[in-house]
C-alpha cells in the first residue's frame, strides 16, 4: 500500500515549495520558455503549443488591460469548454484579474445572479454566447468577444506585479439560503494545490491528463494547472455533447496517462472488452469511491497503474489522498480517502469544536495555511465557517461538514456528510436551495430533499412534497419550474407527494423517517398502475433495467423518468433481443410509457410505415417539417422540438420500412412521398422545411417541388447538409503528420516499457485495436465489392446482401445521384462551428450557385454530432426560432440576398 506518492518519473521535475510564492502567470511563462513547442491544449477543435496558448492568452490580457486597466478585479468567463475558455482563464490571470466562470448550460436566472453578485464589470465570451452575454450585460457590463480579437494585438507577456496572494477566481457553490455563494482563492493556494498534486503524483511535461469537469465546477482547476504548470498536455472533453463511448475512444486516441473525475463518470464507460494502457495514474475525487471503482480499475488498467482516491473541497484544495496499486486489499466496501498531505493538517471535532477520541467519528475540519480566504462578500458566512487556530499564528480552521473516523495507521476514512450539503456526481448541493426552488411553486407547501443512495451506490436527490391542494403539480410541471433555476444536477430524480411529512419530538422534519419511493409513493406520478399482462410485465422490467428506476408503473412517461435518445436506443435493442420485433426509434413519441409501447407491439404493422412522426402536435404556430439524417431515425430531433417551446408544432419526416425505402430510393421520389404526408396535416402554405446532413438534401427537394407547384416556403435550413460531391479537404500537410504519429508514437511507447510483461500488455491492447481497424476496414471494402456485384436497382433491391440492404446505405445511394437544381427562393445554413483539426471546409458548406434568392449562414456551437444536444441545441433552437419569427404569416418569399 502507498501512503502518499508515486514513484517518479525520469522526466519528473520537483515542485519546490518557494515556488509557491509567485503568480500563476509566473510559473506558466517559465513553462513557457522551457517548452514552446509541446502541445498545451488540444481539444477536437483545437491544438495549441504552449508558445501559442502563451500569445493568445496575452492578446486577452492586453484586451483586458486596455478596456478595464490593472486593478485587480472579477472578470466573467462565458465561454464552452475548449482552447478559447483556457486561453481566456489564463488571459485574466495575467491582466491582474480574477476570473468568474459561468456555465452558458445553467440556467440564465442563475448566471445572472452569479454575475450580479460578482460585480464583474466585463464579460469575456465566444461567438455561440455573444448573445447570451450581450442580454446577461446590459448597460452596466463590458463584453469581449475572445475569438474576434484582433491579430495585431502585441502577444509578449506582460509582466504585470501580481502578488501571491492576490485573488484567482471565484468559483460559486451551492448555498443555503437558496442562492450559490461564491467561494475565493489566491494565487499562492492555487499554486500550493498544485505543487500536492505534481509531487505526489509525480506529475511530469510528458503526461496528458484529462479536462472533463466544466470550468466552473472547481475541480477543473486540479486538473488543468496540474497540466500547464508542469509542460503537460491539457485535454478539455465535454461530457455533456459527447457519450461514454466516446470518452473511452478519447481516451485511447490522445493516449491519456493521468485520468480524473467523479466515480459516476469512470463507471459510465469502461466496458468488458476495454483496456487503457497508458494510463498510470487514475485519480477518483468528488464522490465516495467504492468496492466496484476498485473491481474497474483492477479490469482495465494496467500493472503499473495506480488508483488515487482523493477528499478534497473548494475552499481547501486537495486535503487526503489513498493509493492502491493493483496488489492493494480493499478490507471494506468503500475506499479510504488517506493518508496526510503536506500543508493539510486533519483534526476531527464534535459538536463543541474539540476533538474527538482516537477511532471515534467526528467532523472532518482543515487547519493549514493555505485554505480560501472565505465567501465572496459576505463577512459573516466566512466568519461562521472559518475558525481561528487556537493555538495561535496564521492557520486557520475550516469545518468541512464531511464525517470521519480516523485510523490506527493514520488512515482517514470518510463516512459521509454531516448537515444537510450532499454529494451529486461531484457537485455539493445545499438541499436548502433546492427545496426553495420547490416552493416557489405556488401549489407546493412544504418540501423537504434528501439524497438517497441507489443500486450503483450513486447518490440521487428525493424531493418529499405535500401539496397546498388537490390536485397536486405533475412531476413534468415540477421539473420545468425547478430548472428555470437551477443546474442539471440539483434537479431531483424522485418526486414523492406524501400528506404530511414525518416530524420528530421537537417538531423538526424527521428526515430518517422519510419512506424510499415505492409503489405506495410513486416517484414520477401520484398514480401508479402496475403491469397487467405478461407483456406489459416484460416491458416494465426491461424499462427498469435500462433507466435503473424501480418501480416503473405502465402510464409512466419514458422522458420524465431521465430517458433520453441514447436510453431509447438501448431500449429498443433490448425489444429486439427480447421479443424478436424490431421498431424505428421514432415510435418513441408515438408511445411514451409502457402500456402504449406493448399496444403497439401487439399490433404491430406488416406494410410499410408512415413517414410523418408527431414530435409536438400541439401549438398556434405554423408546423415545422424536419427530415432524417441518413439513418432515417428522427428521435434526435426531440431536444430541438423542446426548446423551440410547445406553441411550436414540430415533425419529423422517419424513413419509411424496407420495402417503402426501396420504392422511394432517390431524393425526388423522397421529397415527393414526404410532401404528400405533409399535405394531410399542411395543405397549404406556407412552408417550413428543415433537414440535418442527408435530410437537408431531402428537405432542399421538398422546397423546389412545392415551388413548382406554386406553393410558398418561408424556410429551408439546412443543418450541415454539404452540397452532393463536396469533400473536406485534409491539407497534405496533416497527412504526412498523422501519417508520422501512427509510425513514431507506438515506436517512443515501446522504447519507454521496462519489462516484458509491460511489452507484453502493450503489444497485446494494440493488437486488439489492430482487430477491430482490421474488421471495419474489411467490411468497408466488402460494402465497396458489393456494389460493383450488384449495381442498385430498387426492382431487384430486396435480392441484394443484407450489406446493401441497410437504409442508410439507401439514402447514401440516393445521395450519391442527387443533382440539385438551381432554386429560387433562399436557404439558411446552419454550419456546426467546431470542424475537426486539420479539415478545411468551404463555411457555406458547398451550396455556391443553387440559391437565387441568397444563402443566409449561420455557425452554431457543438459539431455535426452534437448540434442538436444539450447544451449547445439551445444556441440552435434560439437562431432557428429568429428565422421562424422572421418568416411567420409572410404570404411570399422575401430572400435576402447574401455574397457566396
Amino acid at each position: 500500500m502507498h501512503r502518499g506518492k508515486l514513484n517518479p518519473t525520469k522526466t519528473f521535475i520537483r515542485f519546490e515549495k518557494t515556488e509557491i510564492e509567485q503568480s500563476i502567470p509566473n510559473r506558466f511563462e517559465h513553462q513557457v520558455t522551457e517548452h514552446p513547442g509541446r502541445t498545451a491544449v488540444k481539444t477536437r477543435r483545437h491544438a495549441l503549443t504552449y508558445a501559442q496558448l502563451n500569445e493568445s492568452a496575452n492578446r486577452i490580457a492586453r484586451k483586458m488591460v486596455e478596456r478595464r486597466g490593472e486593478a485587480s478585479e472579477p472578470v466573467a468567463l462565458l465561454l464552452e469548454q475548449g482552447a478559447p475558455l483556457v486561453a481566456s482563464i489564463l488571459g485574466a490571470l495575467k491582466a491582474n484579474k480574477f476570473y468568474v466562470p459561468l456555465d452558458p448550460a445553467y440556467p440564465h436566472i442563475r448566471i445572472r445572479h452569479m454575475l450580479e453578485d460578482s460585480q464583474a464589470a466585463l464579460i469575456a465570451t465566444d461567438s455561440s454566447n455573444l448573445s447570451l452575454a450581450k442580454e446577461l450585460a446590459g448597460a452596466s457590463c463590458q463584453v469581449l468577444s475572445v475569438e474576434e480579437l484582433s491579430s495585431q494585438i502585441p502577444t509578449e507577456n506582460l509582466r504585470l506585479p501580481i502578488r501571491p496572494d492576490a485573488l484567482a477566481y471565484i468559483f460559486y457553490t451551492s448555498g443555503s439560503t437558496g442562492q450559490p455563494k461564491g467561494v475565493v482563492d489566491t494565487h499562492r493556494n492555487v499554486l500550493h494545490n498544485i505543487q500536492r498534486y505534481t509531487n505526489n503524483l509525480s506529475v511530469s511535461a510528458d503526461d496528458r491528463l484529462t479536462l472533463l469537469q466544466s470550468c466552473s465546477f472547481s475541480g477543473s482547476v486540479s486538473s488543468l494547472f496540474c497540466a500547464l504548470l508542469n509542460g503537460a498536455c491539457s485535454f478539455p472533453f465535454d461530457l455533456r455533447v459527447e457519450t461514454p463511448d466516446e470518452l473511452a475512444a478519447y481516451l485511447l486516441q490522445e493516449e491519456i496517462t493521468i485520468y480524473h473525475s467523479v466515480p459516476a463518470i469512470f463507471r459510465s464507460f469502461l466496458r468488458e472488452d476495454r483496456m487503457f494502457p497508458n494510463v498510470r495514474v487514475v485519480r477518483l475525487e468528488g464522490d465516495q469511491a467504492a468496492r466496484i471503482d476498485v473491481e474497474l480499475f483492477r479490469k482495465h488498467f494496467g500493472p503499473e497503474c495506480m488508483l488515487v482516491n482523493g477528499l478534497g473541497a473548494t475552499e481547501t484544495g486537495i486535503i487526503r489522498q489513498y493509493f492502491m496499486s493493483q496488489e492493494t486489499p480493499l478490507p471494506k466496501d468503500r475506499v479510504p480517502i488517506g493518508y496526510p498531505i503536506e500543508g493539510m493538517e486533519i483534526l476531527l471535532l464534535d459538536e463543541e469544536e474539540r476533538q474527538v477520541p482516537a477511532g471515534s467519528a467526528g467532523e472532518i475540519a482543515v487547519r493549514s495555511d493555505y485554505l480560501s480566504p472565505g465567501y465572496w462578500r459576505k463577512p459573516e458566512l466566512t466568519q461562521a465557517a472559518f475558525l481561528p487556530d487556537p493555538q495561535g499564528g496564521n492557520k486557520r480552521i475550516y469545518r468541512t461538514g464531511d464525517l470521519g473516523r480516523m485510523c490506527a495507521d493514520g488512515c482517514l476514512e470518510h463516512l459521509g456528510r454531516k448537515d444537510f450539503r450532499v454529494k451529486v456526481r461531484g457537485h455539493t448541493v445545499e438541499v436548502a436551495e433546492v427545496e426553495m426552488a420547490l416552493l416557489s411553486h405556488p401549489a407546493i407547501k412544504e418540501a423537504v430533499v434528501v439524497a438517497k443512495e441507489d443500486r450503483r451506490g450513486e447518490q440521487r436527490l428525493v424531493a418529499y412534497l405535500v401539496a397546498a391542494g388537490k390536485p397536486a403539480p405533475t412531476v413534468s410541471a415540477l421539473r420545468r419550474r425547478v430548472a428555470e433555476s437551477l443546474p442539471q444536477h440539483m434537479i431531483p430524480s424522485f418526486f414523492v407527494f406524501l400528506d404530511v411529512l414525518p416530524l420528530t419530538p421537537n417538531n423538526k422534519v424527521d428526515r430518517k423517517a422519510l419512506p424510499a419511493p415505492d409503489k405506495s409513493h410513486p416517484s414520477l406520478d401520484t398514480t401508479f398502475v402496475a403491469p397487467r399482462d405478461p407483456l406489459e410485465r416484460q416491458m416494465t422490467n426491461l424499462w427498469e433495467e435500462v433507466l435503473e428506476v424501480r418501480p416503473i408503473g405502465v402510464q409512466d412517461n419514458f422522458f420524465d423518468l431521465g430517458g433520453d435518445s441514447l436510453l431509447a436506443a438501448q431500449l429498443f435493442a433490448l425489444i429486439e433481443k427480447n421479443l424478436g420485433t424490431r421498431l424505428p426509434l421514432s415510435k418513441l413519441f408515438e408511445a411514451q410509457t409502457v402500456e402504449q409501447l406493448a399496444a403497439l407491439l401487439r399490433s404491430h404493422p406488416t406494410a410499410p410505415q408512415a413517414s410523418l412522426v408527431a414530435i409536438q402536435a400541439g401549438g398556434s404556430r405554423p408546423p415545422l417539417f424536419a427530415v432524417h439524417g441518413h439513418r432515417g431515425e428522427v428521435l434526435f430531433y426531440r431536444e430541438l422540438s423542446v426548446r423551440l417551446g410547445p406553441e411550436q408544432p414540430f415533425f419529423g419526416l422517419q424513413a419509411q420500412g424496407l420495402e417503402g425505402a426501396l420504392a422511394s430510393c432517390t431524393i425526388e421520389a423522397m421529397a415527393a412521398s414526404y410532401l404528400s404526408e405533409i399535405r394531410s396535416v399542411q395543405p397549404t402554405g406556407p412552408y417550413y422545411l428543415v433537414g440535418y446532413c442527408f435530410g437537408g438534401l431531402v428537405a432542399f427537394e421538398m422546397a423546389q417541388l412545392l415551388h413548382t407547384q406554386g406553393e410558398h416556403v418561408a424556410l429551408v435550413a439546412l443543418f450541415d447538409t454539404y452540397f452532393p460531391g463536396q469533400r473536406a479537404v485534409f491539407p497534405l500537410s496533416h497527412k504526412v503528420a498523422r501519417a508520422w504519429l501512427r509510425i513514431a508514437t507506438p515506436l517512443a511507447e515501446l522504447r519507454s516499457l521496462k519489462t516484458l510483461k509491460q511489452i507484453h500488455n502493450y503489444l497485446r491492447i494494440k493488437a486488439s485495436r489492430l482487430r477491430q481497424i482490421v474488421r471495419d476496414t474489411l467490411r468497408k471494402m466488402r460494402v465497396r465489392a458489393l456494389r460493383l456485384l450488384w449495381p442498385f436497382d430498387s426492382h431487384r433491391a430486396l435480392s441484394r446482401p443484407p450489406l446493401l440492404r441497410d437504409p442508410s446505405e439507401i439514402n447514401m445511394h440516393a445521395a450519391r445521384l442527387y443533382r440539385p437544381k438551381p432554386y429560387a427562393g433562399q436557404i439558411v445554413l446552419f454550419s456546426s462551428r467546431d470542424t475537426p483539426i486539420g479539415i478545411s471546409t468551404d463555411p457555406r458548406l458547398g451550396w455556391r450557385e443553387v440559391a437565387a434568392g441568397g444563402a443566409q449562414i449561420e455557425t452554431v456551437p457543438g459539431h455535426v454530432g452534437s448540434m442538436l444536444k444539450e447544451p449547445h441545441v439551445k444556441a440552435l433552437a434560439e437562431r432557428l426560432r429568429q428565422h421562424l419569427n422572421r418568416n411567420d404569416g409572410l404570404m411570399e418569399t422575401t430572400p435576402r440576398p447574401m455574397d457566396l
